[in-house]
């Protein structure tokens, strides 16, 4: 059985042109899923007192004397000073517990590191900020739960059918909208969505908002990556009889796979899901470079993220870098090429040779006409009747099923709880979120390193380990530098198996 990989090559100009165009979503889902980090930070913040404070000319910075005299104790919140309580009345000695009031007419914030603050939620309201990341998570198991098996649903193909769509016959196909189309309309979808958000002033409107965000941008990548990539790999081969030699007589062209012919055919949805089609680019060590080599992208628009956030220090300014850069989708209408497996799906012969064409023209490569009359004539149907009900009735796949969703639970909890939450270690809020970003990128390459040269159980195991650790030091020091020093590391380790876990539950 011949790959058509072998054809038009395992990489080429064609497969990189595509390769960059999908590092431009990667890169955009990598700001908005962390920009949390930045739009719901807290700053030193006190009550604003009547007669005291003047809105016109309000300052964060109290003499020292009248701010004992004024308020409690300050309480700890997302790691900064927070005076939540303060003493209206008081004229002789110090504020104490039982005349102390929640601040009612409003907050003075140190602008030092922030000039806004998102809709106020600090002190009592604090909870309201953790519900939103809450929210947000809770849209990207929505997404990755719906969309994932939507793309599941509308992504398989017989052999039947692919004969029938290469040969102009009329047929019902599961492909109606096309990947490019609804990566573009995803994409249109988040702009609108996050360039709206620093407008609203309601906090139910909001959570909405962000919710979408996250149903939208990492929920789809987070079940789309393992779907579309194993999908990739159970069908890595197309058949072309007279040309090959099978590897049992049974196997003359039981299933065919047409995406290893074009590596755009994954661009399904939006977001850093676009990994998929860096999956399908390659095989081999290739195929881990190019999956994890993508992740590295999302980094990128991390360390973006912080520079933005340094520069602009409005949370909405923030928002709006780092979501109008989407307007982008809409000249991927010209510039991005439809899926090859879509067009031959749909029936769309002309187009799908055209652009087969354009792939061995920009590759210099040749492929024999001969090829494709041989899938016409020699391709069996095939049907599949299978669900995600099949996990439930077979132990074994039921045992790696939860043990992979364990991993992911664990590995998504301690990456985005330390991710989105630099802002409370010790130190200056950008110059923790800029370290903790540019620690991705070599604990991707030592991902690649151990997938190629250790293995992928082992090598896993060990992230784990060392990065759990780590991160439980990080809690125990007693010393800022070292608790610093320890999180950062731990970050490492967890970054790598993060890496990991898209590549090995695809391969599962």
């Amino acid at each position: 059985m011949t790959k058509v990989t072998d054809y038009v090559g395992n990489w080429g100009v064609y497969q990189t042109y595509v390769y960059v165009l999908l590092f431009i979503p990667t890169f955009l889902d990598g700001s908005q899923s962390l920009i949390s980090a930045f739009i719901y930070a807290i700053p030193n913040t006190r009550c604003f007192v009547p007669g005291v404070d003047s809105w016109d000319n309000e300052s964060y910075e109290l003499p020292l004397n009248l701010s004992h005299r004024l308020y409690l104790a300050p309480m700890k919140v997302a790691g900064k000073d927070s005076y939540c309580y303060y003493c209206p009345n008081v004229t002789d000695g110090v504020c104490t517990k039982d005349r102390a009031m929640l601040c009612n007419h409003g907050f003075v914030y140190d602008r030092s590191q922030y000039t806004s603050t998102l809709l106020n939620l600090v002190c009592q309201y604090a909870y309201m900020r953790d519900l939103l990341r809450a929210l947000y998570m809770v849209g990207v198991l929505v997404g990755g739960l719906v969309l994932g098996t939507i793309s599941d649903k509308y992504h398989e193909i017989s052999c039947n059918a692919q004969l029938l769509m290469l040969q102009n016959t009329a047929h019902d196909s599961p492909y109606r909208y096309g990947r490019k189309t609804t990566l573009i309309i995803t994409g249109l979808m988040q702009l609108v969505i996050a360039n709206s958000m620093p407008f609203c002033q309601n906090y139910y409107l909001f959570a909405l908002l962000r919710t979408l965000m996250g149903v939208l941008g990492v929920g789809t990548f987070l079940c789309g990556f393992i779907i579309e990539a194993a999908y990739s790999k159970a069908l890595p081969d197309v058949c072309i009889p007279g040309h090959v030699q099978t590897r049992k007589a049974s196997d003359s062209c039981k299933k065919a796979h047409f995406s290893s012919l074009y590596p755009g055919s994954k661009l399904f949805s939006d977001g850093p899901r676009f990994m998929t089609v860096a999956m399908e680019l390659a095989e081999g060590n290739a195929c881990i470079v190019a999956g994890i080599g993508m992740q590295m992208f999302w980094s990128v628009g991390a360390l973006y993220l912080g520079l933005i956030a340094y520069l602009c220090r409005d949370w909405r300014w923030v928002q709006w870098a780092c979501s109008i850069p989407m307007v982008i989708y809409i000249i991927f209408i010209w510039v991005l090429p439809e899926s090859f497996r879509w067009l031959v799906a749909m029936g769309k012969t002309e187009k799908a040779r055209k652009l087969m064409r354009t792939i061995v023209k920009v590759n210099r490569v040749h492929i024999p006409n001969a090829a494709i009359e041989d899938i016409l004539s020699e391709c069996t149907p095939e049907h599949s009747s299978t669900s995600v009900l099949e996990v439930f009735k077979h132990r074994t796949l039921f045992i790696m099923t939860m043990a992979m969703a364990l991993s992911w639970a664990a590995t998504t909890m301690a990456y985005y709880g330390l991710a989105l939450n630099t802002s409370d270690l010790p130190g200056d809020d950008y110059i923790n979120f800029a370290i903790a970003s540019v620690v991705d990128i070599p604990s991707y390459i030592l991902a690649i390193v151990l997938f190629a040269y250790v293995g992928r159980k082992y090598s896993l195991i060990a992230m784990y380990l060392l990065g759990g650790i780590f991160c439980i030091l990080s809690g125990v020091m007693g010393n800022s530098v070292a608790n610093l020093a320890c999180g950062v590391i731990g970050k490492f380790f967890i970054s790598a198996s993060f890496a990991m876990i898209y590549n090995y539950t695809s391969e599962i």
